[in-house]
Parts: structure tokens; sequence; C-alpha cells
């Protein structure tokens, strides 16, 4: 048998003169390996001496170190960014008149389920309209009637339940004009009972209108939404000739005082990033805007408003943009009609939601854009109610026209007055009195 070479191991079979030339062999590897070893070293001499040497000027590729010392530390991270300019963005909506009428508040009684002897529930009224206000930061409503822990009463002189006031907010709104003509309804009294009920009422709720001093900036509250600050105020036309109630805690501002209504806007314009302004004018169930309503909103453009919401003729005027002195494109709503009512013509049941963005970017610095104000549209609401149980206007609720249905219009009765009165009438209101580019139908 061959005896079988294996690595590692000499084989038995060579001779000497094999074993003398692997010796030879080897020793020519060591001194290859000793020629390698100072042909590195040279080489590395070299290279730390280029790489002390100041930089060639021609361009030529230099070695580098393959590591830096030890002592020296190594960032793998990426330079911080540059800080960006942020958007502030706060979403608006309104309606028109909370007007709560006798047929509404004896409806909430038919609906309570409480525990007491009696009460309001009042929930059913905003139902149906309920899921729109969610989308939005700020809901504002123009609250027609007093809200207190006195008796409730009607037309002429209201009064309505506080359950009223917890249902609106569980509804969504947050944000409460209270400056109408039927603000001294119930005198000094009045007065002192419904700020008591706001008083009561949740953080986040905004309640404005009345003022303890009308000549500079005091009651004008501030709102801080999405980190703008917004700020209200509200002026009315008259009282229903009720004069100024002696010993009132709190005062409404006429439009017909003009420097009380100057210094406010201005000093809301200076407190806050946003000033609405609303006010409670004119003719009553007329469509059409006055020259003193348009005079009026120039004013309070110039004055500093960005946004001018008006109520009170209980049916839907026109809005458009007015440019103040300064350019600011100023948004005016003339009249959103009515929200909630138990009135009884046609055009009484139809209102708007009308809803906007406002808008502002604010620079690393804290540098403010102007203001604008974008996204404008107007969705129609519409007050159903029905005749049963011998009540005329029995359970009215507010819903966003596109649930509305013929077939809930053919059992209203205001169809009396108006036989036509349905989606297609009610469509034909609005087309006539709010421009297209902010008309929303159905989405």
């Amino acid at each position: 048998m061959k005896n079988e070479y294996k690595p590692g191991q000499g084989n038995r079979n060579q001779t000497p003169r094999r074993r003398k030339r692997k010796r030879a062999g080897l020793g020519l590897a060591l001194a290859g390996i000793l020629l390698a070893l100072v042909v590195a070293t040279a080489f590395g001499l070299a290279s730390c001496i280029n790489n002390t040497a100041p930089a060639s000027s021609g361009g030529g590729s230099q070695s580098q170190p393959a590591s830096l010392p030890a002592s020296v530390p190594v960032s793998s991270s990426e330079p911080e960014p540059e800080p960006e300019p942020e958007e502030q963005r706060v979403r608006f909506s309104a309606v028109g008149d909370n007007l709560i009428h006798s047929a509404v508040y004896a409806s909430a009684a038919s609906h309570y389920t409480g525990s007491e002897a009696s009460g309001y529930d009042f929930n059913f009224c905003y139902e149906p309209s309920k899921y729109f206000f969610e989308d939005y930061d700020v809901n504002w409503i123009n609250q027609e009637s007093l809200i207190s822990a006195m008796p409730a009463s009607t037309y002429p002189n209201f009064n309505t339940p506080v359950e009223l006031g917890q249902a609106a907010f569980d509804a969504g709104f947050n944000v409460f004009a209270l400056s109408n003509n039927h603000t001294y309804d119930k005198l000094a009294a009045g007065i002192t009972a419904t700020r008591e009920f706001w008083n009561t009422a949740p953080d986040g709720i905004i309640n404005y209108g009345l003022y303890t001093n009308t000549t500079d900036g005091s009651g004008i509250p501030v709102q801080e939404m999405n980190g703008m600050t917004i700020a209200y105020v509200a002026f009315t036309d008259h009282t229903n000739g009720i004069p100024t109630p002696s010993g009132a805690p709190e005062v409404v501002i006429y439009t017909s005082e003009y420097a009380a209504m100057e210094a406010k806007v201005r000093a809301a314009h200076e407190l806050a990033d946003v000033v609405v302004v609303s006010v409670h004018w004119e003719v009553e169930n007329s469509h059409n805007v006055t020259q003193t309503q348009r005079d009026l909103a120039a004013n309070f453009a110039n004055w500093g408003a960005d946004v001018v919401i008006g109520t009170h003729p209980h049916v839907v005027q026109e809005l458009e943009w007015i440019t103040s002195d300064d350019g600011r494109q100023v948004l005016v709503a003339y009249s959103l009609g009515n929200f909630l009512s138990a009135q009884s013509q046609p055009d009484q049941l139809i209102g708007m939601a009308l809803t906007f963005d406002l808008v502002q970017v604010v620079d690393p610095d804290g540098t403010r854009s102007p203001l604008a104000v974008e996204n404008v549209k107007v969705y129609p609401t519409v007050t159903q109610y029905e005749y049963y149980g011998g009540q005329y206007y029995s359970d009215p609720r507010t819903y966003m026209f596109r649930d509305y249905t013929d077939e809930m219009a053919s059992v209203h009765p205001v169809r009396g007055k108006n036989g036509s009165f349905g989606r297609a009438y009610i469509q034909s209101v609005m087309e006539a009195y709010v421009p297209a580019e902010f008309l929303v139908l159905n989405w």
C-alpha cells in the first residue's frame, strides 16, 4: 500500500535530498516575508508624511489615515434640520338664531324622562344635525333668548330653561352671542339670572355681548384655539323698545353707539390674532341687505374685524368679501337666518351653517403671516316640526338639508301656507341669496 501524503505531515518515503529542498524553499519564503514587511513599513512612513504635509495645489488625490486616533470622537449623526414655518388652522362653524318659543320648551317637557316631577330634555332638537358640528373647532350660535332659572316664558319676553343650555353644549356649540333684541326682556333681574347660568358653563364655553363698561376693552373674551387667539365682540340694533334697565349689572352696546363699537373692535384687534364681530341688525323677514348694513360692515372691517356675522332677520341674506382700508379681505355674512325656532313662515325655517378656516403661518422667529379666511362654505339647515296631539308645532328640530326629505316636508304644517315647501323650494331660496361658489347642498 502506498503511503498517502497528508497536509501538515511529512512523507516518510521522502529522500534526504527532497527534505533539503523543502528547507531551502522555506528559507526563500521567509526572505520574501521580510522583504514585504520592509516595503510595507516604508509605504506606511510615506503615507504618514503625505498626511502631515500641506495639501497639494495640483488637485491630486491624497492618502487618508485608516482611522482617527482613539481620542478623536467620530460623529455619525446628521446635522439638525432648520426650523420650518408652522401653519395654524382653526375650523369654524356658525349658525343663526336659537329662538326658543313655548312650543320648543313644551316639547322638551314631553321628552323629559328624569326622576324629578317635571323637567326638560332639549336634546331631540339638535340630534339630527349634531354630527355636523363634530368636525369643527369652534361652533358659534346666536342665543336669541335668555337662559336662566327664572320661569320659562315665550314671545314677546323670552326666558328659556337652563336645560336648553346643556343640550346646546352637548350638541357641540361652544361660542354663544348674547346681544340681541331680547336681551332686556326680563330687565335687570333677567341679566343677573342669565349671568348666573353662564357662570356655571363648562370650561371652554364662550359667551359674550354683555358689558360692564362700554368705552374700553373690558368684557372681550379671547379664545385660544390651535395656537391662535380669537376675540369676540357683539352689538344689537335695539332691545324691542326696552331701555337699559336700571341696576342692570351688564348692558348691551347699540349699533347707534359708534364710539363704543369702535372702541371695542379696536381693542379686540389689539388683543387677538382674529376678531369676530357679531351684530343683530336691520329688517326682520327680509332677504334684502340694507345700505345701513353694508356701511356698518365696512366700519367694522376698518376698525379691525376679520369676520362679521349677522343675525336678526330670521331669514338668510347674502354673504360677501369686503376690503378694509388696510387691504384685508373681510368675510361678511349679513344674516344666517334661524337655526331653531317655532316660527311659522316657510323662509323662517331655512337657515345656513356657515363654515370657514382661519389660517396663519408662524415663522420660527414667531412672526405671524396676515390672517387668511379660507374654504368658506354654506350648508343649508331646515327646521322641522309636525302637528299631532293637538300641538301645531310639535317636536321642533333642525336637519342639515342633505338629510331632509320631501316626505318630511309633506307633513310639515307650514305646507298650509306654502304647498310647495320641500327640497326644491329650499334649494331655490338658498340659490337666490347665496353665491354659488359658497353653497354646498349635498356632500
